[in-house]
């Protein structure tokens, strides 16, 4: 699973940044507990590394909840960075 989002990159200089299209961004790696959980989603281009993003959420841990990565994944398309990213 991961999400497929064109990427903004702010550059000094440069009025509007520069645009990547079709970032696919992967959950790298969660952190935490039932309490809290930060997730740290890497974003590639063509296999290169573009980006990097950090969020946090409080997880579902009753029966029926989904898996943490997932959960990781729902909550990254509820931040405006994320807004219309398509999973892939």
């Amino acid at each position: 699973m991961a999400l497929l989002k064109d990427h903004k990159v702010e550059i000094a200089g440069v009025a509007d940044g520069v645009t990547v299209p079709q970032v696919y961004w992967k959950v790298a790696r969660i952190i935490g507990g039932k309490d809290s959980l930060a997730v740290h989603v890497d974003g590639s281009k063509d296999g290169e590394h573009v980006a990097a993003y950090r969020s946090a959420f409080i997880p579902s841990v009753g029966a029926g909840a989904a898996n943490f990565i997932a959960q990781a994944y729902q909550h990254l398309k509820t931040l405006p960075e994320f807004s219309g990213a398509e999973d892939v």
